[in-house]
């Protein structure tokens, strides 16, 4: 079974997790050759930058039954310990830990969160000493980057299931710091942090983050992007639409406001937003979308054409009715005076057509023509005197 986890062939490797998973659970008898034997490989293979999806999700069951199966001498604490070892060794001098890639970050810090949820305790203790290594990461003998992005991706990790009421004062703060990094990673984990954290307790975070996106210009960026994770990861649950329901007109009304920000990667994150909002409620939304279409500043044209675009998937939505009778006016815009607009425009149509082209079919006629008209080459003379 060793050979088998290996970077080399992850589906192999995930199913030799999840043999392992079902035999630690159900055969004692078999427990004693995991720390052993098993535990390296695995430990070796979560540092992978390929390790990802369903063998990622087989290798976090794993971990989390042995700590189940209360091995001896390998409890919640101890793997924690192992886990953590390249992160926390102490940098410099001849044994300095090998660099782990973003996505290894990524994988360890699910990982730890999992094992720590499966006792609520446990899980507020582990965030409330990772809040304090965000803080001050040269309390650890690592490299201060590495603890403080390890920290912030754990903590959204446990946030996303577990109510850190408890300890959002310190959390809020220690988030806000991060954004000054001159590490890009750490601010965008810290990004991530805040809004996975809200997802968990949607009542005490959204309410700040929406405070500092109207009065932080600086930081609207990354507080825009905590916006979309919560918007994202409530989404996917039927429980959490719930909650976030009465929130979708205020997070809406700042999303316009913003819809004309001169800053492109504003813009773009803002649109994500709205298209994935609008999905929530398509009756109300989407139509509130189309009507914005009409705005005079061509950065808000812009936006609303690419929100349009994030509203469209691959798969059947209710929202494909609504999206067909309105893709008409959408791609009406190819004869937009603005040459941004028609960008976007062109981006919308290539995209439909490649994930839904059931929505596009029937305005070929009218789109056709102005999709063929902006490949006309157009020549430009300079007089020069």
């Amino acid at each position: 079974m060793v050979p088998l986890i290996s970077e080399n062939d992850l589906y192999i490797s995930q199913l030799a997790l999840t043999t392992l998973t079902s035999m630690i659970l159900s055969h004692k008898a078999f427990l004693a050759i995991i720390p052993q034997s098993i535990l390296p490989e695995a430990l070796l293979l979560i540092r992978s930058p390929l390790l990802q999806g369903t063998t990622l999700t087989a290798m976090i069951n794993f971990f989390c039954s042995i700590v189940q199966s209360s091995f001896p001498g390998l409890d919640c604490n101890e793997l924690i310990d192992r886990l953590t070892q390249n992160i926390l060794m102490p940098t410099g001098g001849g044994h300095s830990p090998p660099a782990l890639s973003k996505p290894a970050f990524i994988s360890i810090s699910k990982c730890i969160a999992a094992i720590s949820l499966l006792n609520e305790k446990s899980a507020l203790a582990t965030a409330t000493n990772l809040i304090q290594q965000i803080r001050n990461p040269q309390l650890t003998t690592g490299s201060s980057d590495s603890v403080q992005l390890y920290s912030l991706l754990t903590v959204a990790e446990i946030g996303k299931k577990l109510n850190l009421e408890s300890v959002h004062e310190p959390l809020q703060e220690a988030i806000l710091e991060s954004f000054y990094s001159v590490n890009e990673d750490i601010k965008s984990a810290a990004s991530v942090c805040l809004g996975s954290v809200s997802v968990g307790n949607l009542e005490r975070f959204l309410p700040f983050v929406m405070m500092n996106i109207a009065q932080k210009q600086k930081r609207q960026y990354l507080l825009l992007n905590a916006l979309k994770e919560i918007i994202s990861c409530s989404s996917t649950d039927k429980n959490l639409i719930q909650h976030l329901q009465p929130h979708l007109q205020s997070i809406w009304d700042l999303l316009i406001q913003h819809s004309a920000s001169e800053e492109e990667g504003t813009r773009y994150v803002v649109a994500e937003c709205l298209g994935k909002l609008a999905l929530l409620n398509q009756s109300v939304l989407l139509p509130e979308l189309l009507r914005s279409l009409n705005s005079q500043s061509s950065f808000v044209r812009e936006t609303i054409i690419t929100a349009i675009r994030f509203t469209i998937s691959d798969y059947p939505h209710e929202a494909d009715v609504l999206l067909k009778e309105c893709m008409k006016e959408v791609l009406g815009t190819l004869q937009d005076p603005d040459i941004n607009v028609r960008r976007v425009a062109l981006v919308t149509f290539n995209s439909t057509a490649h994930n839904k082209p059931s929505l596009i079919r029937d305005t070929l006629h009218v789109t056709l023509p102005l999709l063929y008209k902006e490949t006309q080459v157009k020549v430009l003379t300079q007089l020069q005197r």
